[in-house]
């Protein structure tokens, strides 16, 4: 219906203006004069925006209009990932309480183990990575990344053949638990079913740790909140920062973010997943006794998301 009573104005940023600018806020909110929207929430919000690239997307298209010329939703900004970088001493952390992540894959996508521990009200993550030799070169030319290079200087362990052995990922769990004192072992159980059996059969602390939303949601949660508080701690492991820098996020009708995926097939997120797993186990101080995702009290409030 056409109605001549009714005028809309849309007020939109010029090319070139700098969201955090107060002045460009005025300009696409005329009503701030007035006290609408408040100031000081628009100043709340911006602070919010600034480390978490996804919040930064929606700040600037719903309150400044500012509108994306991309799909992605990215997790978070690398520079503040990067404060993380610096050097880690494995031995000095020989024996102390750990809480180890594994994401299994077949031949699409890498392996890794990632263990997290805690340094105070932080935590500090080392991974293991794992890939099939024979696809080593197929993945470097599909993604651009220096796979061979990377399995040269032993950053990946390439396992015989075109899938990973599952054996190796298993030795090498093993392995960590005789130089760790790890609490747990979180598995997707989609692949690890075999894995998780032969461990728990061994009196090792395996648990499952599903990739759905239910528990993916706190693990997302409690990731994003160390690195946004420069609390996490990477030593600058050049293939876990190439998996977060691929990483995207989705989120429900809620807001919530609830599942990390990858924008481009041929890249690799599986090291972000892992440390959002094990990063998630060492904040609930999970134990071998423990042994479940319901005894993390964020758990209520993933819950609560799909209500």
């Amino acid at each position: 219906m056409n109605d001549p009573s009714f005028l809309p104005v849309i007020f939109e940023p010029d090319e070139g203006d700098d969201w955090r600018d107060e002045t460009v806020w005025h300009k696409v909110n005329p009503g701030l004069a007035l006290g609408y929207p408040d100031i000081k929430g628009i100043r709340a919000m911006a602070r919010e925006a600034q480390n978490r690239p996804a919040d930064q997307d929606a700040f600037r298209q719903y309150h400044l209009n500012f509108w994306p010329d991309h799909s992605t939703s990215p997790f978070v900004d690398m520079a503040t990932y990067d404060e993380g970088a610096d050097p880690i001493d494995l031995a000095a952390l020989a024996g102390e309480p750990c809480w180890l992540g594994v994401d299994l894959s077949s031949s699409g996508d890498l392996t890794v183990i990632v263990a997290a521990f805690r340094d105070g009200d932080g935590f500090v993550v080392v991974p293991w990575f794992f890939c099939p030799k024979e696809n080593l070169r197929q993945r470097q030319d599909a993604s651009g990344a220096p796979y061979v290079r990377w399995a040269d200087e032993s950053l990946i362990t390439a396992t015989p053949g075109n899938v990973v052995d599952f054996r190796a990922v298993e030795d090498k769990i093993r392995e960590l638990c005789d130089q760790f004192d790890v609490r747990e072992i979180a598995f997707d159980p989609a692949l690890a079913r075999n894995t998780l059996n032969n461990l728990l059969e061994d009196g090792y602390p395996a648990v499952e740790h599903r990739q759905g939303s239910l528990s993916m949601m706190p693990a997302i949660h409690e990731l994003e909140r160390a690195i946004v508080a420069k609390r996490f701690k990477h030593g600058g492991h050049e293939i876990l920062r190439f998996c977060f820098s691929n990483v995207e996020v989705e989120t429900n009708s809620h807001g919530h973010k609830v599942r990390l995926h990858k924008g481009k097939r041929h890249l690799s997120i599986d090291g972000a997943i892992a440390a959002a797993m094990a990063v998630n186990r060492a904040a609930a101080g999970g134990s071998a006794e423990a042994g479940s995702l319901y005894d993390d009290p964020a758990w209520e409030t993933a819950l609560a998301a799909f209500g």
